[in-house]
This record gives structure tokens, sequence and C-alpha cells, in this order.
């Protein structure tokens, strides 16, 4: 492991990549709701599902979004609910049906299959995608009761989305002391992006980040003991945005590609439904 953190103090990684290179991300959209996004050897699987239920009491004009992973992770589930709900990146007064009385519940799902590092900003990532693919059942109000329809009954409803959040975790290495770190205006730490399991183990302290492309800051944490100097952490935040601003138009892009794909399904199965 020593002779991966003199690579890392060099400023060289053993995956090949620059400090802050990301991995290059692969997504497995299933059915409506169901996606797997893979980056190196992490791989985590996202199950979206929705309920009719009734609004907190404390809250009428608002939906309900119940994030659940599968591992004992406090700063995972902390970050991902900063991120995605109390961020409102996910329109909940937009899930009420009728005030008070009727809502739609959305439940996420988080399953790790595999870990090479990096979990929170992979979940966060692939969480976007799949709330922006998924598909509520259209329905109609009969007599103080809902009807449902099945997807390829009647046209499905989008969720509303009113922002992208993009998470950046941010791994931090004292090439010196701490003692150092703190007296000398020369010493800076090294900084990479996108650690994977080996250099997250040899990492003293990190930053996680989650903004989103308008340059809005949704929450900054840091953990770990390792002081960061305040301009490199600017410095850091100016890359993050141009890095978010890159994977927000990622993301459309996969959006987009899946719908067309979805869309040009739809028309086949009509034509045969014509015959």
């Amino acid at each position: 492991m020593s002779y991966h953190k003199e690579f890392i103090k060099n400023g060289e990684r053993l995956n090949g990549r620059k400090l802050s290179e990301l991995r290059v991300p692969e997504v497995d959209i299933g059915q409506n709701g169901e996606l797997t996004i893979s980056a190196g050897d992490t791989k985590i699987f996202i199950k979206i599902s929705s309920e009719i239920s009734k609004p907190y009491d404390d809250k009428p004009n608002e939906g309900i979004l119940i994030i659940n992973n599968d591992i004992d992770n406090d700063i995972l589930s902390r970050i991902v609910e900063k991120s995605i709900r109390k961020s409102n990146a996910l329109d909940l007064e937009s899930l009420v049906i009728s005030t008070g009385k009727i809502c739609w519940i959305i439940k996420i799902d988080l399953n790790i299959l595999n870990f090479d590092g990096n979990l929170i900003d992979y979940c966060i990532l692939g969480i976007m995608i799949n709330l922006l693919l998924y598909k509520l059942p259209n329905y109609d109000i009969v007599d103080n009761s809902i009807k449902l329809y099945n997807l390829d009954e009647k046209a499905p409803i989008s969720l509303s989305i009113l922002h992208i959040p993009i998470c950046f975790t941010i791994s931090f290495y004292n090439p010196s002391t701490i003692e150092m770190n703190l007296k000398s205006d020369e010493v800076f730490e090294i900084s990479l992006f996108d650690a994977d399991k080996q250099e997250e183990d040899l990492r003293d302290s990190y930053m996680v980040i989650t903004l989103n492309s308008n340059k809005e800051i949704i929450q900054l944490s840091k953990l770990g003991g390792i002081p960061i100097n305040s301009v490199e952490v600017l410095k850091l935040c100016e890359i993050c945005y141009d890095k978010a601003k890159e994977m927000t138009q990622w993301i459309k892009d996969v959006v987009k590609k899946e719908e067309e794909k979805t869309s040009d399904r739809v028309k086949m199965l009509a034509a045969v439904d014509q015959r």
C-alpha cells in the first residue's frame, strides 16, 4: 500500500486515471423503475416504486419520498437524503392528488451489488437518472375513488424534477504531517476525484460536494481529520461546477436515448395492434 500512496503523492494513480478524472459510468435500464449503474467494479441496483397513500398530517400539500439502502452506512444515507429529498430535486407537491387526502409515495431502494469505491456519487447519479425515467400510472377519480391505468392503457405520468443534483467525492492525502500542513503555506494536501476502494483505504480525509449546473451548492460535508486549505476548497468547487455541467448533459443524453427507445417500442406495439 505504501507504494500506492507514493504514486498518489507524485500525482499519479495505479488505475491510470488523472487525479481529477472520473470513471465512465455504465447504465443498464430495465423495466419501469429498475436501473443498474456501474463504474469500474462498483455496481448498484436502484428500484423505484410507487403507491397511493395519504399525505403526512403536517405536510398536506406534499407527497412522500422514501429512500432505503441495504447497508448500514449513516454517511451514505445522510448525504443521499440531503442531496435528493431535502434539496427538493423531486417536486413533492406534484405528487398530491387531493390535498390532505390522497398522494403518491415514491420509494427508492438502493441495493449495493459490488463495491469498488465511491458509493455516494454513483448512488445519487443512478437515482436521478431513474427518477427522470420513472413513470407513474395515469389515473381517474371516479366516485371518490381512484382508477389506475396500466402503462399501456393510458399515457403514464413523468415525475416533476426541479433540478439535477450531482455529487462529487474528493479524497485527500497528506504529503507531509498534519503539523506541517498547519504551519507551512507551501505544503498542500493532494486531492483526487472518484476514488476506487484501494484509494479510499489510503486517504486521510475526504469531502463530499453536491451541486447542480446552476452553481448552487446543495450540501458540502468534510469528513476526516486532515485540515484542508480554504483556497484549495474554492478551487475544487470550481472544478466541480464544470464537471456538474458535463454530468448533467450526460444524464440528459442517457434519458433522451432511453425515451426514444421506449417511444419506438410503443409505436411498434401500436402497429401490431392495428393489424
